[in-house]
Parts: C-alpha cells; structure tokens; sequence
C-alpha cells in the first residue's frame, strides 16, 4: 500500500472535528474524522496536545488502503489500547524465592509394577499383612487396574509418586489461570477448581486436585504461570486468597478449614500444587454459587432438577415433605 508524509491539522466541519491534511512531497489531501484517529492509535507524546489531540502542523506517517481510505501507518504507531497494555504496571509478581521455599523436593518413583510388588511383600508373610491392605490390592487386581494398584503400593510404600491417572479421588489441572474452554474469563479455571473441591466433599471423598500436572500426568510449567499472571508477592498470599474466594463462593467454613495446599519442586525445578481434602464428613449439601456438584467415577457432576432432588433424598438431605 503506498505511503507518504502528511501535514495534520485539526478543526470543525459540518459540525464535528476532523483531521485536514495535505501531503508533504506528494499532490493529495483529505479528510479523516477524530473520532477514527483520537485514542485509537499511540502517537509520540510530543505530537499531542494536553487533552489528546494532534498538534496542528504534525507531521504524520499514512497509508492509502486497497479502498482507497487513508489511515496513519501501523508499522509506525501501534494501536493504542495494545500500547497502553503492554506499558500497564504489572500486578505484584510472585516472588521465585516464595515460590520455591514453599515447595517441598519431590522425587518420582521410578519403580515398576512388579518392583513395587516385591518391596510390598519383602520379608513379610500374609499373616502380618493387614487383611483390609489384601482385600484393596485384590480388588485392583480383579479389576486389572494396574496404575491403580501401583499408586497404592506407593502410598503404602512412602514413595513420593504423582497418581498416574485420574480416578474417583484425583483430578488433574494443568493450570491456577487458564481455562480450556474457548472464551472463558480470568476466573473460569478457578471457578473449576473449586467445583472440583466441592464435588469430593459432596461425595465423601477424601479427593485432591493437582494442579500443574496434564491429562497424561506429566508436570507441567506451572511455575511460569505463577511467575506471570499471579496477582501476589507470595505463596501465603495467594493461599489466603485462594481459600477466602472458596469461602466466600461456598459460604463453607467447615470446608475451608478442611483444605490442605501443598507445593512440591521436581528435580527440574518444575513445580505442582495438591489441594487436599483432609475431611470426608463435613455438613452437606455444600453448593457453589447455588449450584450442587457431586463425583461421578472420574470428573465431576453439576445435578440439577429432578436429579438434584433424588440426590438430596438418597443422601437424607432433602427437606422433610410437608403434609
């Protein structure tokens, strides 16, 4: 498109102000209203006036577009709201050190099925293994939920082992801040965190979201994120921040004080984050923001209508009927 120098200036016509202009080295002049100019494109600060405006007798970089408009040059001035953004003073970025002193070093267990086996039972005989302890590994076994089997014999074992899958009891997030649905606003993907605490609560589960950990149970770079969109110096702020939203969405302080937050730093210095719920039995039906979610196998389940209501009664929480 062509492009050439032109001089600016400003006044009334018709009554609204517009920019006349008339070429520098070339034959041609026009029109174009404030209103396309003024705020929509960053000028240098020393070709406005106090109040915004293009100094009259500025010079000014145009384009000629393919139907045939003239507009100022985009490969000279930005637009102005991109501009304004980008020189925006950031929020308060987390501290690394915050984030890293409050993470706990986590070293993945690189054991096998079978080599969990063998530790399990190592030295010891059937006798002296708890019958409860039998009948869950039998139950993974009759079921040939193999990665099932292995976090237990983990958890039984104190090998530090991320779930390698989700389950009834574990739900994976890889992010605090971005959501995977198309359009969702800044506080979608903690809103689905919540739901998520809500519904293990719901359920009686002693469940845990991780967050920072992809559907295939690889940690993620969720260190960055906290580095760059986390709204708060430090680790404890942003806990006491993340605990009084879900207070305040759920009206629960039962279920506040129930949540567990721990942070842990892998050997490559990536970071994941367990959000913990350490009672199973607190007083229900616990809604957020008036909505009832319950665990359903794997995800989560929001009930409404006729389903909510049969829940509330199978559960002995509905309202006794009135005669």
């Amino acid at each position: 498109m062509p492009k050439f120098e032109a001089v600016f200036n400003r006044c009334s016509f018709n009554g609204s102000y517009v920019y006349t202009f008339i070429g520098k080295d070339i034959n041609c002049r026009g029109i174009i209203p404030c209103e396309k100019i003024d705020g929509v494109y960053a000028f240098p600060p020393a070709m406005l006036t106090p109040d915004g405006h293009i100094c009259n007798n500025s010079i000014v970089n145009l384009v000629v577009t393919a139907n045939g408009s003239y507009v100022p040059d985009r490969d000279v001035y930005e637009w102005a709201a991109v501009k304004k953004k980008a020189e925006a003073k950031p929020y308060n970025i987390m501290k690394r050190g915050s984030l890293y002193a409050a993470a706990k070093p986590y070293k993945a267990c690189d054991r096998s099925l079978g080599q969990l086996m063998a530790d399990y039972f190592k030295g010891r005989a059937l006798s002296q293994i708890p019958d409860n302890e039998l009948k869950i590994i039998a139950g993974y076994l009759g079921l040939a939920n193999e990665s099932g089997l292995a976090d237990y014999l983990a958890r039984q074992l104190d090998c530090d082992l991320l779930p390698r899958e989700e389950s009834d009891t574990v739900e994976f997030k890889s992010s605090f801040y971005h959501s995977a649905q198309p359009g969702a606003g800044a506080s979608a993907q903690m809103n689905e965190i919540f739901q998520e605490i809500v519904a293990f609560a719901n359920s009686r589960k002693n469940g845990k979201v991780i967050v920072g950990v992809k559907n295939d149970g690889s940690v993620g770079d969720l260190a960055n994120e906290m580095f760059t969109y986390c709204p708060h110096e430090t680790i404890e702020a942003f806990k006491a921040d993340f605990l009084n939203r879900l207070k305040n969405l759920t009206g629960s302080a039962a279920l506040v004080a129930s949540i567990d937050i721990e942070w842990y730093q892998t050997e490559k210095n990536k970071v994941f984050c367990v959000i913990g719920l350490t009672n199973a039995n607190l007083p229900r039906p616990i809604y957020f923001q008036g909505d009832l979610y319950v665990r359903v196998g794997t995800a989560k389940m929001k009930l409404e209508g006729e389903q909510c209501d049969e829940w509330l009664e199978k559960e002995g929480l509905a309202a006794p009927k009135v005669a």
